[in-house]
């Protein structure tokens, strides 16, 4: 009678492996895999499955926004890293160098922020992949970011610097300092919680503030991703390398590197005070060797077994307190917590210390199952204390007894009644026993009293990823920006504070009141601020379907009160979001993308869904087509504007990786197309400016640059000065003062003067005598504005003479 039972059991439980397992996770770490696999493995696992915090789901979302329309129709993963596009603009750069016959100002870049906050209301800055101190110099230290550089502070965090901007690529994994001279510093680059392949090691032999490649170079095609930097600390000429194609190995400095151990390695450790002993780890194995890690049948595996062979991840700490303390902490199947494992003879054997609660998921209580331990999975052990430890996932908790029992130690909205830390821990150093740092998806926060109290440390730090930004029309210290995993926030005068929380999407500041903006929360969750951003309330009532994740929202350019937005048809209000009415009927399943209205005619719209461009020119009664010989198949439509006095005249950007196919013009509604992507490098075009009332000045974002052209001109030009090379996503013109400001995927806002006003010819002059020639005069009104009218006049008259 017995049999059954143990039956049912055991069906219960291979059942919740299948259910809890996530192959798609396995998937999104190959080298080998390819996106649509990836999607569609994704889309089968969370099929009839209600959305659950914490495990993942908008960690791929987010990916997938990013890689989609820019693997298409291929699918190949290459094009999806950031790596590709620096690659691309490095070969860009090489043939503009051949060409080029005269200087021309290109841009004076500035950055706006936003600043991680250290006020309330909260938010953060940005992700933080790791977190390093300076061996010799009190209160400096670096923190590395996924698609932002490096990033130094010489006050503990209280302001920060970077001069990684001209990189070749700005996303760096890891980092390991010289202890013995550390003007020598080693950054691994590329994103191994993300999506940016790793180019190999850079080197710096100044303390950081150049760097080059050194014997280890990677190709974006190669697929590696860089997770632990090491240096011996006794032998410093010797680093190691874990990444997701084995362990790579130098013994001159990183002129020469050997892959000493195939496989994918996520954490690798030195024994403390004996270098000559090596912990690494990959999914479900634990390896050692004794021997400083010389060859690869030096590697043994160790504890296989008592690890449960059943991993998805795991992570090592050691600690200078016991040197001979390993701990083991395990992502499981799941991706939840899978176990906690103690060694006390440097990692020979394995004892098992809990594996309960979850301290892997998103609850306080760790009530919840499952986590997101294939994205974020860190584990320190305290250097006075052998037993304390402290585990991250997406909350940090913290063990006392070498990790029998947990207790909740920082959580994501401050519940549990401990600290506020933001959510998504990649990162914990303990400085000493009582400072401790946490790098995580809003940037850093640090304890000086073992906990008790966090205080984010992001200032200055201009790292977020922005997907969209908004700005006043008559106010130029007003901006609204949509951050991933940072909210929406808001600048007015030189404060930035938040508006809405989770991740922000696209957004406006109302044209004719300033404050009022509409922000939106993923999948077309649309909210709207009368106060200045104090407050805001949803408006998505009469709106049905589904949406993107980055679903469009915009204000007609001539009715305030009326605005569109996209889910898989489009909608219009003209009460300002109260209540929302299908705009005709488009035979379409999938979500749109990105709504423009002409300036000159509401009656024209236009609307994308990634491979096909929907127009209309009676206000959304009837929708066609208007592909025409735009190259759809090979590539996909990306954003769009239109000419401020011709609402037939329409400007639309290409993603992907087909050379030549950036960007195309129609004078006819899209009946014809003409390609203007002269001078455009090999890159995904995501943002166009129309300047208007201009002489077809136009200016692209790409995934590295802006570029600028104008109808004089027969091809784009880099106008790039100041600027860093990350991804733009979004551009606006200020016209009131004549700035261009952009949004990058990394490194916050950045405002330039014009390409017109920059490069303006100035007239040659005299003033009391004297010729004044490449010069301008200045005049400035002291009425407080208050004639009507002004006459100037210059004695004697402006010579005719022109420089």
């Amino acid at each position: 009678m017995k049999f059954p039972n143990i039956l049912f059991i055991l069906i219960s439980i291979l059942y919740s492996i299948k259910f809890n397992a996530q192959p798609w996770v396995d998937s999104l770490q190959s080298k080998t895999a390819n996106f649509y696999t990836i999607q569609n493995s994704f889309k089968e696992y969370w099929n009839n499955k209600p959305y659950q915090k914490g495990k993942g789901y908008k960690i791929y979302k987010r990916w997938e926004w990013y890689a989609e329309s820019r693997v298409y129709p291929s699918g190949n993963l290459e094009y999806a890293s950031p790596s590709k596009a620096y690659e691309e603009f490095n070969n860009y750069l090489k043939q503009q160098s051949k060409h080029r016959t005269a200087s021309v100002i290109t841009g004076s870049w500035i950055p706006l922020g936003p600043f991680g906050s250290v006020a309330s209301p909260y938010f953060g800055a940005g992700r933080i992949n790791f977190i390093k101190f300076h061996p010799t110099i009190a209160n400096t230290m670096y923190v590395g970011t996924p698609a932002g550089g490096l990033w130094k502070s010489t006050d503990n965090g209280t302001t920060w610097t970077s001069n990684t901007d001209a990189l070749s690529v700005l996303g760096c994994s890891d980092m390991a300092i010289n202890p013995i001279n550390p003007n020598i510093m080693y950054l691994a680059t590329g994103d191994s919680e993300g999506d940016t392949r790793s180019l190999g090691v850079l080197k710096s032999t100044d303390g950081g503030n150049t760097w080059n490649t050194c014997g280890l170079s990677f190709l974006v095609s190669d697929a590696y991703k860089a997770y632990k930097l090491l240096i011996n600390p006794m032998l410093p000429t010797t680093l190691l390398l874990a990444t997701n194609g084995g362990i790579f190995r130098t013994n001159n400095s990183g002129n020469s590197w050997t892959n000493i151990k195939s496989g994918a390695f996520y954490d690798i450790k030195y024994k403390p005070g004996d270098t000559s002993v090596v912990y690494a780890v990959k999914s479900s194995f634990f390896y050692k060797t004794s021997n400083g890690a010389n060859t690869s049948s030096s590697f043994s595996v160790f504890a296989s077994a008592e690890l449960g062979g059943d991993g998805r991840r795991l992570a090592i700490g050691v600690t200078t307190a016991n040197a001979n303390y390993v701990y083991i902490v395990k992502a499981g199947l799941n991706n939840g917590f899978g176990g906690l494992y103690q060694s006390t003879n440097s990692g020979n054997t394995f004892t098992i210390k809990s594996t309960t609660p979850n301290i892997g998921g998103w609850g306080f209580d760790a009530s919840d199952t499952g986590g997101q331990g294939w994205y974020n999975h860190s584990l320190a052990v305290s250097p006075t204390n052998a037993n304390e430890l402290i585990y991250g996932g997406v909350n940090t908790w913290k063990s006392s007894d070498g990790g029998s029992t947990w207790s909740l130690f920082t959580h994501w909205t401050g519940s549990g009644g401990k600290p506020h830390v933001h959510a998504d821990v990649h990162a914990i150093e303990y400085l000493d026993g009582n400072n401790i740092y946490i790098g995580h998806d809003g940037g850093l926060d640090v304890s000086s009293n073992n906990g008790i109290t966090f205080t984010p440390k992001n200032a200055l730090m201009n790292i977020a990823q922005i997907y969209r930004l908004g700005l006043s029309a008559t106010k130029a210290s007003s901006i609204v920006t949509g951050h991933q995993d940072n909210g929406s926030n808001l600048m007015r005068g030189t404060t930035w504070r938040s508006v809405s929380d989770g991740d922000g999407m696209d957004c406006f500041i109302d044209w004719n009141y300033s404050n009022r903006m509409v922000v939106s929360y993923v999948n077309g969750a649309f909210k709207i601020s009368i106060n200045g951003g104090l407050a805001v309330s949803d408006i998505i009532n009469g709106l049905t379907g589904s949406a993107a994740w980055v679903a469009p929202i915009v204000q007609d350019p001539n009715t305030p009160n009326t605005f569109y937005c996209g889910y898989q048809q489009i909608f219009k209000t003209t009460n300002s979001g109260t209540n929302w009415t299908q705009l005709g009927s488009i035979t379409n399943t999938d979500t749109f993308d990105y709504i423009a209205v002409a300036p000159s005619n509401s009656s024209y719209i236009y609307a994308t869904n990634g491979s096909t461009l929907y127009g209309t020119t009676n206000g959304g009664t009837t929708w066609v087509n208007i592909n025409g010989s735009l190259p759809v198949s090979s590539t996909k439509i990306e954003k769009m504007v239109v000419n401020h006095t011709n609402p037939q005249n329409i400007f639309v950007t290409l993603s992907g990786y087909v050379s030549g196919q950036k960007l195309y013009s129609t004078t006819d509604g899209g009946i014809t197309w003409t390609n203007i992507s002269a001078g455009l490098p090999n890159l995904p075009c995501n943002s166009i400016v129309y300047v208007k009332n201009s002489n077809e000045e136009l200016y692209v974002g790409m995934d590295v640059g802006v570029y600028y052209k104008n109808a004089s001109i027969s091809s784009f030009i880099l106008f790039n000065s100041g600027l860093p090379n990350t991804i733009i996503n979004d551009m606006e013109i200020f016209y009131p003062t004549k700035k261009l400001r952009a949004a990058t995927y990394g490194r916050g806002i950045w405002e330039t003067e014009l390409y017109t006003t920059l490069n303006a010819p100035v007239a040659s002059f005299s003033i009391a005598g004297y010729i004044c020639i490449n010069t301008s005069t200045v005049i400035t009104d002291l009425s407080t504005n208050n004639p009507t009218a002004w006459s100037w006049t210059i004695t004697p008259p402006i010579s005719s003479t022109a420089s």
